[in-house]
C-alpha cells in the first residue's frame, strides 16, 4: 500500500508547498506573517522527508551489487561524517588488513554507516568518540560501530530497529532510519545486533 499512498500524499504536499510559496510572495508586506508561513513550509517539507523514508523502508532498493572492500566503504563514510558531526566528536577507524572483499552495494552500505554515525552524534551532544572497526570472525566479515554516547535502556534496545520507533522528538526523527539500516544489512545477507546499556 505504501507506494500508492506516498504518491498521492506527495502530490497534495506539492500543492500545499506551491500555495505557501504564493502566500509568502503576496504577503511580503506583512513580515509578522512570514515566520508562520516558514513554519508551515518546514512542516510540509518534513512530511515529504517522512514519506521518502517510508518509501525507502517499504520498498528497499537492492541497488547495484559489486565486489568491494568494506574498509573503503568505512573510510569514505568516516570522511563524510567528519564534515557533519562537528569538531567535538572524534571519528576513528580501526580497520583490519586481512578481511576479504564482499559482494554489495557501496552506496547502501555507506548509508548504513552514515545513519549509525548520525545517531551516535545525537547520543553525544557534549562530544565524544565514534569508532569504526572491521575484522574477521568465524569466516564472516564484521563491522563494529562504537560510540561513547549516553547508551540506551533494555526497553529501547529491544525496539531500536522497529519501524517508526524513536526516542527523538518528532521534528528530529522519523523512526525509520535504524529500521532501514537493518533492512539494508539483511538485504546483504548480514546480521545486525546492538549492545548497550544506560551510560554505555
Amino acid at each position: 500500500m505504501a507506494p500508492g499512498i506516498v504518491h498521492d500524499v506527495n502530490n497534495q504536499l506539492s500543492v500545499v508547498l506551491g500555495q505557501i510559496t504564493i502566500c509568502r510572495t503576496i504577503l511580503e508586506a506583512h513580515p509578522e506573517l512570514q515566520p508562520h508561513l516558514r513554519a508551515a513550509e518546514g512542516a510540509t517539507l518534513k512530511c515529504t522527508e517522512v514519506l521518502r523514508a517510508l518509501m525507502d523502508y517499504s520498498r528497499p532498493d537492492h541497488g547495484r551489487r559489486e565486489l568491494l572492500s568494506l574498509n573503503v566503504v568505512v573510510r569514505e563514510a568516516a570522511s563524510m561524517l567528519r564534515r557533519v558531526v562537528g569538531r567535538a566528536i572524534q571519528v576513528e577507524e580501526d580497520l583490519s588488513r586481512n578481511i576479504p572483499v564482499l559482494f554489495g552495494d557501496q552506496v547502501k552500505l555507506q548509508q548504513v554507516l552514515v545513519n549509525l554515525g548520525l545517531n551516535a552524534r545525537d547520543a553525544m551532544p557534549e562530544g565524544g568518540r565514534l569508532i569504526f572497526r572491521t575484522f574477521s570472525a568465524n569466516e564472516k566479515i564484521c563491522l563494529e560501530v562504537r560510540d561513547t554516547g549516553c547508551g540506551m535502556s533494555e526497553d529501547v534496545k529491544q525496539r531500536v530497529f522497529e519501524p517508526f520507533f524513536s526516542t527523538k522528538p518528532p521534528e528530529k526523527g522519523t523512526g525509520l532510519g535504524l529500521a532501514m539500516v537493518a533492512n539494508i544489512v539483511e538485504a546483504h545477507a548480514g546480521q545486525i545486533q546492538v549492545e548497550s546499556e544506560p551510560g554505555r
